[in-house]
């Protein structure tokens, strides 16, 4: 008689499951930012454009060194904005950078070259991150390069 009141219990549990399954599956996991759109265009035009809409140095689209990364994807509220694309690509950003800015405040380096970097508000009129990390991105691991930028006013 236990046995048979196990087997009915279970069965209210059994035919949730394809439901369960059919949610989790649908979810997008691939997400590395919250609310985050797909870029378009240059990377380095892009973030160049959004330093200024967001009151920090405006340099004229014509000087802008592009780096040829269009593959990247960025988030974006009312203190600043993000950016992530794959691999890294911190070297590439900081050359952009530096031909504007001068060095950043502060970087550090290993064997493959730049892998993080600071410009702080005096230099750009942001405060500005950028480094390597690792994410999941459509299922799989890799390494991929974060650049925040955000407003003085946030950092009160």
């Amino acid at each position: 008689m236990g046995l048979r009141l196990e087997r009915v219990a279970r069965l209210p549990v059994l035919g949730c499951l394809p439901f369960f399954l059919i949610a989790i599956c649908s979810c997008r996991k691939d997400q590395v930012l919250l609310n985050e759109k797909q870029g378009e265009g240059d990377l380095s035009a892009f973030v160049f454009t959004q330093m200024a809409r967001y009151g920090g140095s405006n340099v004229p689209a014509t000087r802008v060194i592009m780096i040829g990364l269009t593959n990247y994807v960025y988030s974006e509220d009312e203190d600043g904005f993000q950016i992530v694309c794959p691999g890294n690509q911190v070297a590439a950003l900081c050359n952009a950078l530096r031909a504007h800015f001068g060095s950043p405040a502060l970087s550090t380096t290993n064997t493959s070259g730049v892998v993080s970097f600071v410009y702080s508000v005096s230099q750009t009129g942001l405060a500005i991150n950028c480094g390597v990390d690792t994410a999941m991105v459509g299922g799989v691991r890799q390494q991929v390069t974060q650049f925040v930028a955000v407003q003085p006013r946030a950092l009160r």
